[in-house]
C-alpha cells in the first residue's frame, strides 16, 4: 500500500515525469535548447565547448549566424542556438602570444545546476522565490516586510538580465522569481549572500574537476564507480585545501597543468589536486582553473593557534582569528589545539576539558560555515497527453516521440529561514533540507485528470498515513544539499561574510590588479570608499561610498565597441544617516557578455521595478575604474 506498483502503468507514467522533468540536465540528453540560459550540447561537448547564455556565437566564423536566435527567450524553428566560439575549454591557459584563455565558467553549469538549490545561484548569492512569494507579500514563515527589512530581486542584475541581450527570462523564470538581496531582520545585511569563493574570484570548477564530474580517470583504482548518492561522487573536500583543526593540507609529488613539479594538495581519495599547491615556505596557493589567477588558501589550523602565520599576499594581515580558536578548537588546554568553547561555569569548563571537548568531532564544516539554504517544501508535478499531430515532445530517456508533456512544477513554498541540522552518511551532523516530497498528478487522453498522489519517503506513507501503526502524518524527507553559501564572519554587508579591508593614502585612486584579490582606499574620516576586485578575467568590484551628508546616485554607460564612458548624475539625495551609500547603473552595449560588476547599496532607497515596497538596490552595477 501507498506505493507505485512496479510494472504498472502508474509506474512507466512516473518514471516518464522523472525523464522529463529532471532528465534535460543528463549528460546523455541534450536538452530543451529553447531558452535563455538553457542552451547546450551534450556528452563532452556539453562542458567543454560552451554555449552563450543567449545562444548566439561570438565566433569570427563568419559562415555562422551572430542574429539567432532573435529571441533568446523563445527560439523559433529552424533557428537553432550555437557555441560561444570555437574553442575547447578545460583550464585556463596562457598563450604563448600573451593571451589568457580561460576555463570552463559558471555559465556552462548554471543552465544544469539550477535543481534543488540552485547551486550556482546560491554560489552567486540569487536565491529562486518560485512563486513570487516576495513580490506577492508571502512569504513564509517570514516576509522581510514583517520586520521592516527588504528584498531586491533580479531586474538589475546583469549576470542574469544583461541589458545588451534584454532578455526578459533566466531558464523560463523572470526577475522576479530570482532574489538577489534580503534583509529579514531589518540590520541592512544580505541574508543570502553569495559564496565567499565565488567573491574572491573563483569558479566551480575551481574545486569540481574532472574527477567529480568524470567519475575520475583511467587505470585509477579510485575511479570508475557508479556512486548512488552525490557525496560518495564528490572527491572534494573542505580539508584537501584547507586542512583540518590538527594539520595542514595534505600533499604528496605532482605536476601541475604547466608541466613543473609541485607539491599538490590531494582530494579525500588521494588523487593530486594540480592546482592548489603548497611553496617552499609552507603556504598554500590556488591558481585558479577558470582565470589562471593565484589565491592564498589560508589554513584552518593557523587560524585556531596563534602562531603568528600572515598573509603572503597581504603583509600584516594575521589568519589568526579568536572567534575560529574558539569555535574550531579543543578544551584540553592545549594552545596548540586552540582555545575551544570554554564556559564561564567553572563545573561545566572542567568537564568539557575532561570530554576534550571540539566541534569538529561531530560537526562538519557546512554545519556552520553555510550562511542559508534554500528550503524547498515540495514539489507540485502533473503531467498532460497531447494527442495533436502538431505538437511533438520526445522523451528523454528512449530519445522517441511521445505524447506527454508537463504540465505544471511548483512548488509549495520556499523559504531560506529555517535551518535543519542533521547526520549526513559520513556520520557528521551538518546541514540538511527538506526536498523530494512529491505531490503529482497526471491528465489522461480524455482530460480526466487523476487525484493527487503523494509521495514521502521509503516508508511509503504517502496519501494513507496513520494506517496500520503508520505515522499519523506523512514523513518529509531531509537530504544534505550540499549548500554552496560558505561564509565566515558576519560583516557590514553580509550575514556570515568574511572580508578584510586594507587602508592606504587618503589621495590614493582605487585599483584592480589581475594578481591581487581585494584592494581597498579610505580617503577621510567622513568618507570612505572601498573597492573588492575580483580578477580581470571575471572582474567583479564590491563596491562602496559612506558620506555623513550627502547619497548621490550616477548613471555609468560604457560602450565596449568604443571604449568610451560617460558618467551622469540622476540623483542627489539629502541625508542625515552615516551609512548612507552611492549606487551606481550601468549599461553595457557590446556584442559579447560583459563580466558582472556591482556595487554594495545600503540605505539609498530606489524603487524596485519587481517590488511594490520602496527597497535599496543591493547588488548594482558598478563604475568602469576610471569614472570612480
Amino acid at each position: 500500500p501507498n506505493r507505485i506498483q512496479t510494472g504498472t502503468p502508474l509506474d512507466e507514467l512516473w518514471d516518464e515525469m522523472v525523464s522529463i522533468t529532471c532528465g534535460d540536465c543528463h549528460l546523455y540528453s541534450a536538452g530543451a535548447n529553447n531558452r535563455y540560459a538553457d542552451f547546450r550540447s551534450a556528452g563532452c561537448t556539453a562542458c567543454h565547448m560552451q554555449y552563450s547564455l543567449d545562444g548566439r556565437s561570438r565566433s569570427r566564423d563568419r559562415n555562422v549566424n551572430k542574429l539567432e536566435p532573435a529571441d533568446p527567450d523563445n527560439i523559433v524553428a529552424p533557428e537553432r542556438p550555437h557555441i560561444e566560439a570555437h574553442q575547447i575549454r578545460n583550464v585556463a591557459k596562457l598563450l604563448d602570444n600573451g593571451t589568457v584563455v580561460r576555463g570552463i565558467s559558471d555559465e556552462a553549469c548554471v543552465g544544469c545546476h539550477q535543481g534543488s538549490n540552485r547551486t550556482v545561484l546560491q554560489f552567486w548569492g540569487i536565491r529562486l522565490d518560485q512563486n513570487k512569494d516576495l513580490t506577492n507579500n508571502f512569504q513564509y514563515p517570514l516576509d522581510p516586510a514583517d520586520n521592516n527589512g527588504t528584498f531586491t530581486n533580479t531586474a538589475n542584475d546583469q549576470r542574469l538580465y544583461p541589458a545588451a541581450v534584454n532578455n526578459n527570462t533566466f531558464n523560463g523564470r523572470d526577475f522576479e522569481q530570482y532574489i538577489v538581496g534580503e534583509d529579514y531582520d531589518a540590520d541592512q545585511r544580505d541574508d543570502t549572500p553569495p559564496d565567499v569563493h565565488y567573491e574572491k574570484g573563483m569558479g566551480c570548477i575551481d574545486c569540481h574537476g574532472s574527477r567529480d564530474l568524470h567519475g575520475g580517470t583511467a587505470d585509477d583504482p579510485t575511479s570508475g564507480k557508479i556512486p548512488s548518492r552525490q557525496d560518495q561522487g564528490t572527491a572534494i573536500t573542505c580539508k584537501s585545501c584547507h586542512g583540518s583543526e590538527t594539520g595542514y593540507a595534505e600533499t604528496k609529488p605532482c605536476t601541475d597543468y604547466d608541466g613543473r613539479d609541485k607539491a599538490c594538495a590531494v582530494d579525500r581519495f588521494d588523487n593530486p589536486l594540480r592546482h592548489v599547491f603548497k611553496d617552499a615556505n609552507g603556504d598554500v596557493f590556488l591558481v585558479s582553473r577558470l582565470t589562471g589567477n593565484r589565491h592564498y588558501v589560508p589554513q584552518t589550523l593557523d587560524t585556531i593557534v596563534n602562531n603568528n602565520r600572515v598573509n603572503p599576499l597581504r603583509p600584516g594581515e594575521f589568519i589568526y582569528s579568536p572567534n575560529a580558536s574558539y569555535a574550531m578548537g579543543r578544551t584540553d588546554g592545549n594552545a596548540q589545539t586552540g582555545v575551544g568553547p570554554q564556559q564561564a561555569d567553572p563545573i561545566a569548563a572542567q568537564q568539557r576539558q575532561q570530554l576534550n571537548f571540539s566541534h569538529m568531532d561531530k560537526l562538519d564544516c557546512a554545519s556552520c560555515h553555510a550562511s542559508w539554504t534554500n528550503n524547498c517544501i515540495g514539489c507540485h508535478l502533473k503531467n498532460q497527453y497531447d494527442v495533436n499531430p502538431a505538437n511533438y515532445f520526445f522523451s528523454n530517456i528512449t530519445g522517441e516521440r511521445t505524447l506527454l508533456f508537463q504540465a505544471n512544477a511548483d512548488f509549495v513554498y520556499q523559504s531560506p529561514i529555517m535551518m535543519y541540522m542533521g547526520v549526513n552518511s559520513h556520520g557528521k551532523i551538518t546541514q540538511i533540507s527538506p526536498a523530494e516530497k512529491t505531490f503529482y498528478r497526471y491528465q489522461d487522453l480524455n482530460n480526466n485528470e487523476s487525484a493527487v498522489l503523494a509521495f514521502s519517503n521509503r516508508l511509503g506513507n504517502g496519501n494513507a498515513p496513520d494506517i496500520n501503526g503508520k505515522n499519523t502524518f506523512p514523513a518529509l524527507s531531509q537530504n544534505q544539499m550540499a549548500p554552496h553559501s560558505i561564509r565566515g564572519a558576519v560583516t557590514q554587508q553580509y550575514e556570515g561574510a568574511m572580508t578584510t579591508r586594507t587602508t592606504t593614502s587618503p589621495t590614493s585612486t582605487s585599483t584592480c590588479s589581475p594578481r591581487t584579490s581585494a584592494r581597498t582606499r579610505a580617503t577621510s574620516s567622513t568618507r570612505r570608499s572601498s573597492c573588492t576586485c575580483r580578477p580581470a578575467a571575471v572582474r567583479v568590484c564590491s563596491c562602496s561610498t559612506r558620506t555623513a551628508a550627502r547619497s548621490t546616485r550616477w548613471m555609468t554607460t560604457t560602450t565596449a565597441r568604443t571604449a568610451t564612458t560617460s558618467r551622469r548624475r540622476i540623483s542627489s539625495i539629502p541625508t542625515t544617516s552615516p551609512t548612507t551609500s552611492t549606487a551606481w547603473s550601468s549599461s553595457t552595449a557590446s556584442t559579447t557578455r560583459a563580466p558582472f560588476t556591482r556595487c554594495w547599496i545600503r540605505t539609498t532607497p530606489t524603487r524596485s521595478a519587481a517590488s511594490t515596497r520602496t527597497t535599496p538596490r543591493w547588488p548594482a552595477p558598478c563604475p568602469p575604474r576610471s569614472s570612480r
